[in-house]
């Protein structure tokens, strides 16, 4: 109950560096995806936002295509609006708005970056919670990654990924997020076509001091949120004359919560993803 309550003031967050595991629209700051699928039950951060079938809608803009001047400044755009009767005790229905600026460290093939963050939540359905409680708030944050390869030991990238996040809107709250992933796949080649196919393996761990409290009770102390586990396959369809490419992801993952976090939870989702250029 605590972690439900708790995530009403904070939605899910932006698309590059939150969310269960993957970006739902696979962007980087330089290009520019939309995306849709279906979990069977939406998570934010150990906390669930809709113990049932939710839809996942997702969206990344490159602005630096419209103005120069924005190089390497994206707008990401997430939604998810749940399809079952939700629990009263649970937040629904919940969208973002993000913009990232990076900095890139190194470059292609293993690439480094710093990403700043800012992002806006809102809750429509958060009176259904808790009566008086906030319909949005606001974030700060940074990401830190880098990607290594290790083709001799089979693995086509290794990721590692490092976040920390401060809520300034309604909640003073700050996470920890740390993510490893090792992607290995293969390339089928056809006449017209190429299929991409992707297995990503990631296991993330978070921390933070954010829980729902009653007024004048003393602030949470800093600890262990749980641990995330998961399995992404997915099938990216693309063509010699295409500008866009297609990707089917279907993604199976537990969270194995902190007994503050309540109990341990899985879910399975599948995401159609489109990158237009």
């Amino acid at each position: 109950m605590t972690a439900r309550v708790g995530v009403v003031s904070l939605a899910v967050a932006a698309l590059a560096a939150h969310g269960a595991f993957a970006s739902p629209a696979g962007a980087q700051s330089d290009s520019t995806a939309l995306s849709l699928g279906v979990t069977s039950r939406a998570i934010w951060r150990e906390a669930t936002l809709a113990d049932g079938t939710a839809l996942e809608s997702g969206a990344s803009l490159a602005l630096g295509r419209v103005a120069p001047a924005l190089r390497f400044t994206q707008l990401e755009l997430r939604g998810s609006t749940a399809l079952a009767r939700r629990a009263r005790n649970e937040a629904g229905d919940q969208y973002s708005a993000a913009l990232h600026y990076e900095l890139p460290l190194a470059g292609a093939p293993h690439p480094s970056s710093l990403v700043l963050m800012a992002t806006g939540y809102l809750n429509p359905s958060v009176d259904r919670v808790v009566a008086g409680a906030a319909k949005h708030s606001e974030e700060l944050g940074a990401l830190a990654f880098t990607e290594l390869g290790l083709e001799r030991l089979g693995v086509r990238t290794l990721r590692l990924q490092l976040e920390a996040a401060r809520d300034v809107g309604r909640r003073d709250a700050t996470w920890l997020r740390a993510e490893a992933s090792a992607t290995a796949g293969t390339t089928i080649d056809r006449v017209t076509t190429r299929h991409t196919l992707v297995a990503t393996l990631r296991v993330a761990g978070g921390a933070s001091d954010f829980a729902e409290r009653a007024a004048g009770d003393p602030r949470p102390a800093f600890d262990l949120d749980g641990v995330d586990v998961g399995l992404e396959l997915a099938d990216r369809l693309s063509g010699p004359t295409w500008s866009d490419a297609v990707t089917t992801t279907l993604i199976v993952a537990t969270a194995l919560r902190a007994s503050r976090r309540g109990p341990d939870v899985g879910w399975v989702a599948l995401q159609e993803s489109v990158l237009l250029f």
